[in-house]
């Protein structure tokens, strides 16, 4: 389920890695398609990403 409400919803790439501000996303199917406010370095495909929306883990999933 997306958050009801989409402002504050940020995304961590890494283990202990920064908070990034989500500027969008969708929903398709089982892919979230998602922009982020800023550029992160060395992503690949296999990595998690969670989310996150004040200091609630909403959920992640596998990057590709």
């Amino acid at each position: 389920q997306p958050p009801e409400n989409p402002e504050n919803l940020f995304l961590r790439v890494r283990h202990r890695g920064p908070l990034i501000q989500v500027k969008s996303f969708e929903i398709e199917g089982k892919i979230c398609k998602v922009i982020l406010n800023e550029e992160v370095r060395a992503i690949a495909p296999g990595q998690s990403g969670v989310f996150y929306q004040h200091e609630v883990c909403l959920g992640g999933g596998i990057l590709v």
